[in-house]
């Protein structure tokens, strides 16, 4: 097995919704990780960008999606 049996369990789990107090929690707690990993007070999460892609490309197949950084 590649993964551990707790993490493929997981996968299982339905997806929380990017607006419930839930999601917002653990967003919240995840930044606050960030902050510690990265060593920084500027970290930037978007919950719903994939998402919003995928919808889009849906309504319209010739749109294209184009990923990149900002600077």
């Amino acid at each position: 097995m590649l993964l551990a049996t707790h993490v493929c369990l997981a996968t299982a789990t339905p997806t929380l919704h990017h607006r419930t107090a839930e999601f917002k929690t653990i967003l919240k707690e995840s930044r606050a990780l960030f902050f510690n990993l990265f060593h920084t007070d500027k970290v930037i999460m978007i919950a719903s960008s994939v998402e919003h892609c995928y919808a889009r490309y849906k309504e319209n197949a010739q749109q294209t999606v184009r990923l990149g950084s900002v600077r």
